[in-house]
């Protein structure tokens, strides 16, 4: 249990170690769900043109 918890203090640097996964685990999830999203919206867009072309073909 020692080594565990030596392992989360991190020599004593756990605040910019956590600090900084966290940080980036915060920044890669952001840019996935902002990419998801333009996703769904780009496909949407996409879908609703081509309903228009053949509605209007």
């Amino acid at each position: 249990m020692s080594n565990l918890a030596e392992f989360f203090h991190m020599g004593g640097y756990a605040f910019y170690v956590w600090l900084s996964f966290g940080s980036a685990f915060a920044l890669v999830g952001g840019i996935v769900f902002w990419s998801w999203r333009e996703w769904v919206s780009t496909r949407q867009r996409v879908f609703a043109r081509a309903r228009r072309q053949e509605k209007n073909a």
